[in-house]
């Protein structure tokens, strides 16, 4: 029982704070040193108590070859009457959306039907710094274009941005202020994580596919992966049983129809992502040149990099975390085990990035 005290206490002192909706988390290479020497004594009981004692709430499942190596889960999908979380159960996912809306871009490239050197002015010509900027800034936030999910109260009352609007309309705000905003620095020369990159995204995606920006990852990769019970917050039954509802009320524009297309609206299961982990390390996703862009790094930030829709750390593993309203999400690869983990939540759950990467460390 002491080594065991002693374990939770060591691992729940680590500083890892969760991202906030527009902003991953950072974690030291100090918290991954002993993250790391930590998990080598832990067996699978105690990572079930140090998952119970650090209060996270919610889903963990961890695959390592498409099989089922780890489980827990907790929490209820809503405050009155809900039904205990499980593998199946619905949680909007944030920022893991990028990971999708990159892959989707990356289909179009290896189509022909662009490249990821295009200016963006091709797509948008009104946008007056267009011509500063590729769609390869875009992917790995290296494009100075100021950040809209910071902005709730501005785009609220200035331009117009409402909740129950319809989505399009929202879009085209948000797309207005972004085209009005200065860049932070000029376009390539550093890294800065910014969700309105993803947002001009996902309307490229639409103008170069010809359909709208669902449609398309429904068609390229929900259905053929099978990813049965992923969909979108503007569709999907957030009053179902199987939704976990975000359990406290927020103020964020986010949370707004049409407001994160492509940057944190989608919503989706363990189970559903797990194949889609799978998927993407097994090459069904996009192909080996293409995934390898993925997850090279393009950031001169510190402790980890950046690549296109994935936070990228040394060693062959990549992440990514999500979060919106009070759901949080993450997602990590160690690609040399071939350990696969997703963590879901629909509540603050500011140690879910320590958790998971000693979850992972472990049992890899």
């Amino acid at each position: 029982m002491k080594k065991l005290t002693c374990i939770l206490l060591s691992v729940l002192m680590l500083a890892g704070v969760f991202c906030s909706c527009s902003k991953p988390a950072q974690s030291s290479k100090t918290t991954s040193k002993s993250t790391v020497k930590t998990a080598k004594k832990m067996s699978k009981k105690e990572l079930r108590n140090l998952i119970k004692y650090s209060d996270f709430r919610g889903v963990v499942y961890v695959t390592r070859d498409s099989k089922p190596i780890f489980r827990y889960s907790t929490g209820k999908t809503s405050n009155k009457n809900g039904k205990k979380e499980n593998r199946d159960t619905a949680f909007a996912i944030g920022e893991l959306t990028k990971q999708f809306t990159a892959a989707a871009i990356l289909r179009l490239k290896e189509k022909g039907l662009l490249s990821l050197d295009d200016t963006i002015d091709l797509y948008f010509p009104d946008y007056k710094l267009g011509k500063q900027n590729t769609i390869h800034n875009l992917l790995s936030m290296r494009s100075g274009i100021p950040d809209y999910t910071f902005e709730t109260d501005t785009l609220v009352s200035k331009y117009g941005v409402k909740k129950h609007t319809r989505y399009a309309k929202n879009r085209s705000k948000i797309r207005k202020w972004i085209f009005e905003q200065d860049l932070n620095f000029k376009a390539g020369k550093h890294y800065q994580y910014s969700s309105s990159n993803y947002l001009l995204l996902s309307e490229i995606i639409e103008q170069v596919s010809g359909t709208n920006y669902g449609a398309y990852l429904r068609k390229q990769f929900f259905k053929p992966l099978q990813m049965t019970r992923t969909g979108f917050l503007e569709t999907y039954d957030l009053e179902g049983e199987n939704y976990a509802q975000p359990l406290k009320k927020t103020y964020d524009v986010m949370t707004y129809r049409g407001a994160a297309f492509g940057v944190g609206n989608i919503v989706s299961t363990a189970s559903d992502l797990s194949k889609w982990l799978d998927a993407l390390d097994g090459g069904q996703v996009v192909n080996p040149e293409s995934f390898g862009q993925m997850i090279s790094s393009y950031s001169d930030y510190t402790p980890y990099g950046y690549g296109y829709g994935l936070m990228i750390e040394q060693g062959g593993r990549y992440f990514h975390t999500g979060s919106i309203a009070s759901c949080n999400a993450m997602v990590d690869v160690d690609k040399d085990s071939r350990v696969h983990l997703v963590m879901l939540s629909n509540t603050d759950a500011n140690k879910m990035t320590d958790l998971a990467k000693t979850i992972v460390t472990e049992l890899g």
